[in-house]
């Protein structure tokens, strides 16, 4: 709907419209957690509820099991540094919360769309494991799009190029 409102008030106005399409690869499984205890201070949350995703996250594991015709071999726990559990009612919360540094470095470039009537410029529009960057013509998406690297290397989150798309 966002974008739909974005794209009949260009079109209403007669201004230009620039979008990125990104597909992060394999978002859920990549994001270390690391980064997202550390994401999860900076948005203030409750001190009980860091504790429990910390420990939590300490406690992830898993084994690997080789079944032959003879025997079942079975590894010791493997702990886990990285990964969101997909299906869990936190998953996309906790990926949210991981990408809101990059919310904040986008919101600071001031690129982006201005919706007439409204003040407030909105550069990306965030679902799950995709992104989409808005921006006024070529130069802005450049822009966020080297933001939007950095901030992806520094967490160590890849791009699928393959689904990635803009439109000028």
């Amino acid at each position: 709907m966002i974008s739909k409102a974005i794209y009949e008030d260009c079109r209403r106005r007669n201004k230009n419209l620039s979008i990125v399409w990104i597909d992060y690869q394999k978002a859920f499984d990549s994001v270390p957690h690391s980064w997202v205890e550390k994401s999860i201070g900076f948005v203030e949350v409750n001190s009980k509820i860091v504790r429990f995703c910390k420990l939590s996250m300490e406690k992830w594991n898993t084994r690997l099991i080789l079944k032959t015709k003879q025997e079942v071999m079975q590894s010791q726990p493997i702990q886990l540094r990285r990964g969101i559990f997909q299906g869990d009612f936190l998953s996309p919360l906790l990926f949210s919360i991981a990408l809101i540094p990059l919310t904040n470095e986008l919101n600071r470039a001031e690129c982006g769309s201005q919706v007439h009537g409204t003040e407030r410029k909105i550069s990306h529009l965030l679902y799950m494991d995709d992104l989409r960057l808005l921006g006024r013509n070529e130069n802005h998406l450049k822009n966020e799009m080297k933001i939007v690297q950095t901030i992806s290397k520094y967490i160590i989150v890849n791009f699928d190029l393959g689904k990635c798309a803009r439109i000028i």
